[in-house]
């Protein structure tokens, strides 16, 4: 968690100011975001087991979601476009 932190400090003055002015979204058990706030992020900083939890099940309908998320939630899951995981042995 305190490297996920770390690495939100620095990307977010890295990354949030002119010109990209990318949005940077930290994913930890610390954090708790609606499924509107990761989709609208370009940067999610997530630890192993987070992205683990967030992302179980996404291709299948039948596996029951959190309160609050959609049957269409986790299209985020499909947008990917470059994943870097730390400490990946931890899942």
């Amino acid at each position: 968690r305190s490297l996920a932190r770390e690495r939100l400090k620095e990307w977010t003055v890295k990354f949030c100011s002119e010109p990209l002015r990318w949005k940077v979204l930290e994913l930890t058990g610390d954090t708790n975001h609606n499924e509107r706030a990761i989709d609208a992020a370009d940067i999610l900083i997530c630890t192993p087991e987070k992205w683990d939890l967030i992302t179980r099940g996404w291709r299948d309908p039948s596996i029951s979601l959190p309160p609050g998320e959609s049957k269409s939630s986790h299209r985020y899951v499909k947008d990917i476009a470059l994943l870097v995981i730390d400490e990946i042995h931890l899942l």
